[in-house]
């Protein structure tokens, strides 16, 4: 049995319960700090003590569960679809035109740090007055969000919704009709899930200086890092992309080679491994 995610909710503890077989469990948490995990750890403990493997998508996520979880946790990242990811997608019609474009491709809440990228638009609007900001995304703040948008930027804006997953070549549209893909999270992200998919369709990629980002991203090879919540720094990291198109391919090309060492095939030929060491 391999289980995803946490310890709860009552899920993988029933499936725990009930196992006769090799039990593996991937870990994907970004916390620093987890109330339930502190709450709840003498009666997950012995559930925990079931599992024969322990795998972390990342350094930050075995951090975040050792704190509570000690073991032997295996690194295994994330894979991505590299066909379904790819620079060749068809752009959509309504994007298909010169426009500089900024893409941001995420939930709509506070950790994900769009206010910061709407704020850094106004700066880079002084040098691009047609740049146009794509934000692909739903969550709780969707409307706060849009409120934010004032006069100043309110035709470099377009709020276009949540992307499904599938099928992948409409999310991977998107990737490909941007100049510049922005992730500009504040903190509590355990892997780049987001920079890979945009790297995978060979784009420059800006992205905050957070734990769960520089396992994926490396700075001035596949994009550019900037300090969180820096709004101006932000804006500068952009715009150094923006500026120099040959620099842009350069990175995007890089992009592209470093997601095809996260293909999904790969990752799985890594956990399958795994599977055959519990085995002996």
């Amino acid at each position: 049995i391999h289980l995803h995610g946490s310890l709860a909710p009552m899920l993988p503890v029933l499936a725990l319960r009930h196992s006769r077989t090799t039990n593996v469990a991937t870990f994907h948490a970004g916390h620093r700090k987890s109330t339930g995990y502190m709450i709840f750890r003498p009666l997950l403990l012995p559930y925990f003590r079931k599992l024969d493997g322990l795998i972390a998508v990342s350094r930050t996520a075995e951090y975040a569960m050792a704190k509570y979880f000690p073991g032997n946790y295996r690194i295994i990242p994330n894979g991505v679809d590299t066909d379904g990811f790819n620079p060749d997608v068809p752009l959509p019609h309504n994007f298909a035109d010169d426009r500089k474009k900024i893409l941001y491709m995420n939930r709509l809440e506070p950790k994900k740090g769009l206010p910061h990228l709407l704020r850094a638009l106004k700066h880079i609007k002084k040098e691009y007055p047609d740049i146009l900001l794509i934000v692909a995304g739903s969550g709780p703040f969707a409307n706060y969000y849009m409120n934010m948008v004032d006069e100043t930027i309110t035709g470099n804006v377009v709020f276009v919704g949540k992307i499904p997953a599938n099928p992948v070549s409409l999310r991977a549209s998107f990737y490909c009709c941007c100049d510049v893909f922005c992730a500009p999270s504040i903190g509590h992200e355990s892997f780049g899930i987001v920079l890979l998919e945009a790297m995978a369709c060979a784009k420059p990629v800006v992205a905050s200086h957070i734990a769960g980002f520089n396992q994926v991203l490396e700075h001035g090879r596949e994009g550019l890092f900037f300090t969180p919540k820096d709004d101006r720094e932000l804006a500068d990291a952009v715009l150094t992309i923006l500026r120099d198109k040959k620099m842009a391919q350069v990175m995007g090309k890089a992009g592209r080679q470093k997601a095809l060492s996260y293909s999904w095939a790969h990752i799985a030929e890594e956990i399958e491994g795994f599977y055959n060491e519990l085995r002996h």
